[in-house]
């Protein structure tokens, strides 16, 4: 079954382009030689990624070089830099460069205390009120026994 797939125009199509994976990817994927999938993209006349487009493909270990990704995280979801380096196992410099790619605004000092501040105050007081719950909850459960 394996065997032809390389043969087909659409399935090197799907697999380049729509799924975008590297050459060298999917000839390990399907175990085929690399030189093989480039003549058959050659002869379906499939065009290849230039090196900047190569560069710019998304991977799930880069999930930053997706705008979206960066937007989600930085801006809706309020991620520091340095949180999302850690989180995408880079330095904080490959984060705020790609921020700058993508033409997401960084924040000022005060702006950065500021979400930062909110955190803290929210994982403080939902810890303060988690508490106060449940020791409500047992105070009720103490009071049950007697009735």
């Amino acid at each position: 079954m394996n065997k032809a797939l390389y043969q087909s125009e659409t399935w090197l199509l799907e697999e380049y382009w729509h799924k975008k994976l590297s050459l060298r990817k999917i000839a390990d994927k399907h175990k085929y030689s690399r030189n093989t999938l480039k003549k058959y993209m050659n002869k379906f006349k499939i065009p290849t990624r230039s090196l900047g487009e190569a560069m710019h493909v998304c991977t799930p270990d880069r999930p930053y070089r997706d705008r979206r990704y960066l937007y989600k995280m930085y801006v809706r979801k309020k991620f520091s830099i340095n949180e999302l380096s850690r989180l995408c196992r880079c330095d904080p410099r490959v984060i705020r460069e790609w921020l700058k790619k993508h033409g997401i605004k960084t924040r000022t000092k005060k702006e950065a205390y500021q979400v930062r501040r909110k955190a803290n105050l929210w994982k403080w007081y939902g810890s303060y009120w988690n508490r106060i719950r449940l020791m409500a909850k047992d105070v009720a459960r103490s009071f049950r026994q007697y009735f």
